[in-house]
């Protein structure tokens, strides 16, 4: 209904059903739910303003699929033919929010919208995953719009870094299906568009992905993903001579991981590695190694991370670190895998975790783990060390003799541990030694004080609380002070004691000598060489099982000969 007055030379327009959109705007294409304007005759123009709520502005143009937004009202020029509405707040188009720059859009003939420049985007409207500004964005549909927008990128040092994403494109599911021929057809009323985009960081300026790295390559955004998706190369910022390395990942964390190369294709090691030519082992930082062949000894894999103030890079098993929601409280995957930090401009390098020093045989294998630190510039490493050693095949009494002997002993030595309160670094070393399905139950136990070693290794002998050093020139691992002796096979000892322990690197096949010095001529000694086990002690009951020539236990009576031999030896190193 038109009310004309011609006195003020206007005339008010009303619909007569206010709940449907029935004013129109045939050459913009659009309609509006609005139901009074005024159209002022001199001016050519009509005002539409909604006074209590905002109202609907709806394209007819069929090729834009029922594009709509609210806003507060519009004016509509006709000489020109435009619709210039205004207290827009968004617009929604295939998944996002479009929000114009003042709330101001324009409309021309055909339904033709003009670019918001200026505007902000908000990518997965649901969620609001991705926001962006200083957009200038085209929307031609419903499903599909156009144009470039920033994203500011922060990383975990919270700093921000724009990053300019120039296209916008839809991702369709049913032309994805019909490149694949084994496909399921897919419903198109049932499919859900997706927005995407494109970037290309390039090497400078630099571009900090996480602290300590720097970044170049393609980013994606994806509505359907809660992370940037990045696919290019890293560098580690802590040396201009570090490799580009190449990476393809949806989240915010650097994984390290075995299988890296530079960009020439050459292994990249993270970890200490031992170099067999030569008969050394040195630390690798992201760096290429010594040969393709050296063995990891202490292999670091996982997420990495910067701690700034300390001045530390840091590798470490995921499973290491705490949940958000744990509020600093460790739990049983906590203790599992191992940790790697190092700062690069001290030569410093911290390790918690298992080495690999010994091929695990069936017989007879060791395993060693341990909390340490080092300088790999000067060669330097030591660590708190745990070693069990499996006697999976033992048949005959001279372990349960030489478990027996030590527990009349033990009244007379200091204990290893508190069972009732295990340290966190008996937790951390003993993780090492488990895979994670048999951890939780022996974590649970021991958490409680109701587990002792023996109960854990009753098929062989623990060794806790080791100090072990590094000798780069005599090529050993060497013990100083006490060793911790926990258990032989089911006989529980938790005693500190005088020994040693000496490893001999050996051109990679390890010796291995350990003695358990009780004083007053008494003693166990251990040799572990060429894959043979010579066993030796003071204890004439534990030799004569040993030298049983019925058994069928896998090792030998050491010759009492060799004794002063291994333990010269041993003090060659260790002058205490």
């Amino acid at each position: 209904k038109i009310e004309y007055d011609m006195k003020k030379r206007e005339a008010g327009i009303h619909s007569e059903d206010k709940s449907q959109e029935t004013i129109t705007f045939p050459s913009t294409q659009y309609k509006t739910s609005i139901s009074d304007a005024i159209w002022y005759f001199d001016k050519g123009e009509v005002v539409l303003e909604e006074k209590v709520n905002k109202a609907s502005f709806t394209s007819t143009k069929p090729d834009q699929d029922g594009l709509t937004f609210d806003a507060k009202g519009a004016f509509y020029q006709m000489h020109g033919q435009t619709l210039d509405v205004f207290g827009v707040e968004y617009i929604f188009s295939v998944d996002s929010k479009i929000f114009p720059d003042s709330g101001k859009v324009k409309i021309h003939e055909h339904a033709y919208m003009d670019s918001l420049d200026h505007s902000r985007l908000h990518i997965n409207a649901e969620h609001e995953t991705f926001k962006l500004d200083s957009g200038s964005i085209f929307i031609s549909s419903r499903k599909k719009f156009q144009g470039h927008a920033i994203y500011m990128y922060e990383n975990d040092a919270k700093e921000k870094f724009p990053i300019r994403f120039d296209k916008f494109l839809i991702y369709n599911p049913i032309l994805e299906t019909k490149k694949d021929k084994k496909a399921p057809p897919v419903n198109p009323d049932s499919v859900k568009l997706v927005t995407f985009a494109r970037s290309v960081i390039k090497e400078k300026p630099p571009f900090i992905k996480q602290a300590g790295i720097q970044y170049k390559g393609e980013v994606e955004l994806r509505a359907d993903s809660t992370q940037l998706i990045f696919r290019g190369k890293i560098k580690f910022t802590d040396d201009d001579s570090n490799p580009w390395i190449q990476i393809d990942t949806t989240t915010t964390t650097i994984n390290i991981s075995s299988t890296e190369k530079d960009e020439d294709g050459n292994k990249l090691g993270t970890g200490i590695f031992y170099n067999k030519k030569f008969n050394k082992i040195y630390t690798a930082t992201r760096t290429n190694l010594v040969e393709e062949k050296d063995q990891a000894i202490f292999e670091a894999n996982g997420a990495y991370r910067q701690d700034i103030n300390a001045g530390k890079t840091i590798i470490e098993d995921a499973r290491r670190i705490l949940h958000p929601n744990s509020k600093g409280k460790k739990g049983v995957e906590n203790y599992l895998g191992n940790y790697f930090a190092y700062n690069k401009a001290k030569g410093m390098v911290e390790y918690e975790g298992k080495f690999d020093l010994f091929p695990q045989e069936t017989a007879f294998f060791v395993k060693i783990s341990g909390i340490g630190e080092g300088s790999f510039t000067q060669m330097q490493y030591k660590m708190n060390a745990l070693l069990s050693m499996n006697f999976d095949n033992v048949k005959g009494d001279a372990f349960k003799n030489m478990g027996e002997d030590l527990l009349k002993q033990k009244r007379n030595f200091e204990s290893v541990l508190n069972y009732a309160s295990p340290t966190e670094e008996t937790f951390y070393k003993l993780g090492a030694h488990f895979e994670q399905k048999d951890w939780e139950s022996t974590y649970r136990r021991l958490e409680n004080g109701r587990l002792e070693f023996a109960d854990i290794f009753e098929k062989g002998m623990v060794l806790n609380n080791v100090e072990l050093h590094w000798d780069s020139k005599g090529k050993v691992w060497y013990s100083k002070g006490k060793i911790g002796l926990m258990n032989v096979m089911k006989t529980d000892l938790n005693m500190k004691t005088d020994g040693f322990v000496l490893i001999e690197m050996n051109n990679g096949e390890p010796n291995l000598f350990i003695k358990i010095d009780l004083g007053d001529g008494e003693f166990y000694m251990f040799s572990y060489v060429a894959g043979e086990l010579r066993l030796l002690s003071s204890n004439y009951n534990f030799n004569k099982e040993v030298d049983n020539p019925k058994s069928k236990n896998k090792f030998k009576i050491m010759d009492e000969a060799e004794r002063p031999a291994i333990e010269e030896n041993y003090r060659q190193y260790n002058r205490e």
